[in-house]
């Protein structure tokens, strides 16, 4: 089983990240942390890696690695398609694989969130009607 395992600190703005990723048996995911909102030095760093919680990191989805199917492009087809996405609304301002996957891990805790949240309302509007529906046969029982 062959396992290797990456650290990029980097400047997501206002926030300094720490990046984990994660490459076994060619399946890659990643995990992020936020680090602060000044630049760490040295020692910082130290003290974030020393007292982190590697258990806590939630890393996203296996997607397979194709590092080594890496086929030639010319210069040209590599301008154009670069320019394609960077007009893909999706991926505008994301740089790396990495930061593709937390955004898309991102979105699917935005929509469980979202129906949870739709879920409750629900529940709620029911709860509500039933105290008027209970009203009301109590308002008739007293006549």
């Amino acid at each position: 089983m062959k396992s290797e395992h990456h650290l990029t600190i980097l400047f997501e703005q206002p926030f300094w990240i720490a990046l984990f990723e994660r490459i076994e048996n060619d399946q890659y995911c990643v995990a992020r942390s936020i680090i602060s909102t000044s630049e760490p030095e040295g020692a910082e760093i130290t003290d974030f890696l020393n007292n982190f919680d590697f258990d806590q990191l939630q890393y996203t989805g296996l997607v397979s690695n194709n590092q080594a199917t890496k086929e030639k492009k010319s210069f040209k087809k590599r301008q154009k398609q670069t320019q394609k996405n960077m007009t893909n609304s999706r991926i505008k301002h994301v740089y790396s694989k990495a930061q593709i996957l937390l955004k898309e891990q991102l979105e699917n805790v935005k929509k469980e969130r979202k129906a949870v949240s739709k879920q409750d309302k629900i529940t709620a509007e029911q709860r509500k009607f039933d105290i008027r529906q209970q009203k009301k046969k109590d308002r008739h029982k007293g006549h």
